[in-house]
């Protein structure tokens, strides 16, 4: 578990981005129980609002029925994900 990393390298604090109310109340009960186990504390920032759209769950979904990803993911990271697939998988 991340908290546990965290602790076992000496960090304190854990830092997670969100982008909505859903991601918010998720990370709440993340760093509740990361508290509660090892101690960590986790810091929250909310994103930009022009990121607020990417979500590696689209991507996925978009990838699993054969789309393109690239409008769901932020700038570049599609073209470095292919290029180090062709590399991976030549």
């Amino acid at each position: 578990m991340t908290a546990d990393f965290a602790k076992e390298i000496g960090a304190g604090i854990i830092v997670r981005g969100v982008r909505n109310t859903e991601d918010m109340a998720y990370e709440l009960k993340m760093a509740d129980f990361n508290y509660a186990r090892s101690g960590v504390e986790t810091c929250l920032l909310t994103s930009p609002q022009e990121l607020h759209h990417l979500s590696s769950t689209a991507a996925r979904a978009a990838l699993s029925v054969g789309e393109e990803p690239s409008g769901m993911l932020p700038d570049g990271v599609w073209e470095l994900l292919v290029t180090q697939m062709k590399k991976s998988f030549p």
